[in-house]
């Protein structure tokens, strides 16, 4: 029972991770209420799942808002720009569905959904390498481009987790409004974390220190 109850027992450690995943989840959700901050928000959760899936971990709230500080003004001047796509499309669809007749508006819906996979892609490794890397915003969206198609597969699956709740949303309103509460609660932790296990591999691979760290962090545990 006491090794059960030992800070280093699995339990234990799981039962820390959930309660990080609540507070964080906790901490974007009202970072994100003036909008503005949005991108800061996100991006500093996305640094700390990184930090957890390359075995750097820290305390949660310290690392959070140190990392939301560090990288605001980038990660504003990308949230920005997404938030003018999101403008883009909003008219773009009204337009569409107002003007366009049936066949002429399903091909430009698919149009328009190879152009959003692809803007949603490049932002999605934008704020992972702005919460990792220095760099000025224009090289991390030129980086972010090159690794939405050098990784193709797994920006797939990373585009499609960061647009789980919109398509849950389009395929039932009803649902979505059901499990909102998973989603304030620990939804996003969710989603970032699992986004950050499939982003690991690129890290890896972007920063050679960073796999041999690993390498030795594997080799001490053996």
């Amino acid at each position: 029972m006491k090794k059960l109850l030992s800070l280093d027992s699995p339990i234990v450690q799981f039962m820390e991770h959930v309660a990080d995943f609540f507070i964080l989840n906790l901490l974007t959700v009202l970072c994100c209420i003036p909008v503005i901050t949005v991108g800061a928000a996100l991006t500093a959760h996305v640094k700390i799942m990184q930090n957890l899936t390359l075995g750097e971990e820290q305390p949660v709230v310290k690392a959070y808002f140190r990392a939301f500080k560090d990288n605001f003004k980038q990660a504003t001047a990308v949230w920005l720009l997404a938030a003018l796509l999101i403008a883009f499309y909003a008219v773009d669809i009204f337009v569409i569905y107002v003007y366009f007749d049936e066949g002429w508006a399903q091909m430009t819906y698919a149009f328009l959904a190879i152009l959003g996979f692809v803007a949603l892609g490049v932002l999605c490794h934008a704020f992972a390498l702005i919460a990792r890397y220095e760099n000025t915003v224009k090289e991390h969206l030129r980086n972010g481009f090159i690794l939405t198609f050098a990784y193709l597969p797994r920006t797939l699956l990373v585009v499609l987790l960061a647009a789980l709740p919109l398509l849950m949303a389009i395929i039932s309103i009803e649902l979505f409004l059901n499990t909102l509460m998973i989603w304030l609660t620990f939804g996003i932790s969710l989603v970032l974390f699992l986004q950050a296990l499939i982003y690991k591999p690129i890290l890896l691979n972007l920063d050679p220190k960073e796999e041999q760290m690993q390498e030795e962090c594997l080799s001490d545990s053996q």
